[in-house]
């Protein structure tokens, strides 16, 4: 099944919970990457993958309470010029242990991913100078952009209460490495650090 229907057939399967809770709560977060290199590991066939940097991103998401945990449909948007990702995922959140307002939960989901950048197709390559150090020719860099990637997302969060969280989530996304738009490698890793602001009681039903 494509993945971009399993994430079709996944927002058909959350919209009745609105009728069933309470309460359809509002994340806004803002995220930092724990990485800031794009590592020049690559490989022409594919097998291969990059950490990426993605320092700064933005996050809203739609937040339906379930019992142990919630459903979550989220738009994530990083960029990090010259990359960008455009991140659409559901996840389901599954609280661990709760004292009082506080809580430990985990997180696990798809996404389908917008990639974007600009590549190096070329490595620069040095020429000597005699009596000086080496000339530095740089290398040939070509845009790049795939849509409709497929993604895993894993994280684990803490609720400080009603309206505070934070999370940390790895983000494993699958990328063409051939053809013209290739990025030379198959996946792409990002490890996030995320605070979160809850507006509570969206939508509520009286």
């Amino acid at each position: 099944m494509k993945p971009l229907r399993i994430l079709s057939l996944s927002a058909l399967a959350i919209l009745p919970l609105q009728a069933q809770e309470t309460s359809l709560y509002l994340d806004a977060g803002l995220a930092f990457s724990l990485d800031h290199d794009w590592k020049a590991e690559r490989d022409r066939s594919g097998s291969a993958g990059v950490v990426t940097k993605f320092p700064l991103a933005l996050e809203s998401a739609l937040v339906f309470p379930l019992h142990p945990g919630a459903i979550r449909a989220a738009l994530r948007i990083a960029v990090d010029d010259p990359f960008s990702n455009v991140q659409l995922g559901a996840d389901w959140l599954h609280t661990f242990h709760r004292t009082g307002q506080e809580s430990l939960y985990g997180s696990a989901g798809l996404t389908l991913n917008n990639i974007s950048g600009r590549i190096e197709v070329t490595p620069p390559s040095y020429v000597p100078v005699p009596g000086d150090r080496p000339l530095s020719v740089p290398g040939v860099y070509e845009k790049r952009s795939q849509s409709a990637r497929p993604g895993i997302r894993l994280g684990i969060g803490y609720e400080f209460n009603k309206k505070l969280a934070f999370e940390s989530s790895v983000h494993f996304v699958s990328l063409q490495s051939t053809g013209a738009n290739g990025f030379l490698h198959s996946n792409s890793i990002y490890i996030t650090l995320t605070g979160s602001y809850r507006i509570p009681r969206v939508f509520a039903r009286n």
